[in-house]
């Protein structure tokens, strides 16, 4: 095998195990992608991995190892499936940050909503036309609110939408509903109770995820210092991305530097995990 055909192999079966390793972590992408593209009526919709789609993408990164491995050896498989790893966490990463605004800005708008219900209703508007004007602007009350229209469950439709990401905020509200239809109390004073201590709540989830922003961005930095060492080394004149590539050594310290670095990034995300609020 030509110098040149190794080369390529080197570079194109990594990126192939990236995609699967990818692909097995993170899944079909964020949900929130998909409702938006599809509209209102996808807002619930999560994508699942089936069984034998997660048999089918291992088969193919086994398979793929193996291609490495028969052509390259086994230090070049472990170039391979280092880049697999780090291009798979790079992937999480960026998926779990968009995920986490997502949130953010859901249970913004779910104290928004609750403002808006109140309003409409001391404005006279009964509980279910409320609900469907405060429908035209936030697409999260459409179920609840055709719920409303056909006189179904609309606690039940509360609860569903509550379980996306950040929208915990709606089981208040499907409680105070339910208990406005069972004794007939008024909703709009009890939506504004609600709507501050969410309020309240979420300016305080938002003063701990600036707080956390520090520790993130430093533990990031330090995991890319490596990329710098690279650089001042070739900048004397040395060749350490030839040696970490050509060499069995050399090999096992890329995966095990890149392995130690991605550890440090997982570790302080489950601390700020443990703290968010």
């Amino acid at each position: 095998m030509s110098d040149l055909d190794a080369a390529q192999i080197t570079l194109v079966l990594p990126a192939v195990l990236a995609a699967v390793a990818a692909w097995l972590l993170v899944g079909a992408g964020p949900p929130h992608l998909v409702a938006r593209r599809l509209g209102t009526g996808a807002a619930n919709w999560r994508p699942r991995i089936t069984g034998r789609g997660r048999l089918t993408s291992g088969a193919a990164a086994v398979v793929s190892a193996g291609v490495v491995f028969a052509a390259l050896g086994p230090g070049r498989l472990l170039v391979a499936v280092t880049a697999a790893g780090v291009s798979a966490a790079a992937v999480r990463m960026r998926v779990s940050v968009r995920r986490r605004l997502d949130a953010e800005r859901t249970r913004g708008e779910v104290v928004e909503i609750c403002d808006a219900l109140a309003a409409e209703m001391r404005a006279g508007q009964p509980a279910p036309r409320a609900l469907h004007r405060t429908a035209e602007h936030y697409a999260e009350l459409s179920a609840p609110a055709r719920a409303a229209d056909m006189s179904g469950d609309v606690p039940a439709a509360l609860r569903a939408v509550a379980a996306n990401p950040g929208a915990g905020g709606l089981l208040l509200v499907a409680a105070a509903w339910q208990v406005a239809e069972r004794s007939g109390a008024g909703l709009a004073l009890t939506l504004d109770r609600i709507a501050a201590a969410l309020r309240s709540e979420h300016a305080a989830a938002c003063e701990v995820e600036a707080s956390l922003g520090p520790p993130r961005a430093t533990a990031r930095l330090l995991a890319m210092l490596p990329l710098l060492g690279l650089l001042l080394g070739m900048g004397v004149g040395g060749d350490p991305v030839a040696v970490l590539l050509s060499s069995t050594l050399g090999n096992v310290c890329l995966a095990l530097g890149s392995a130690l670095a991605l550890l440090g990034v997982w570790w302080v995300e489950r601390l700020a995990a443990g703290v968010r609020l």
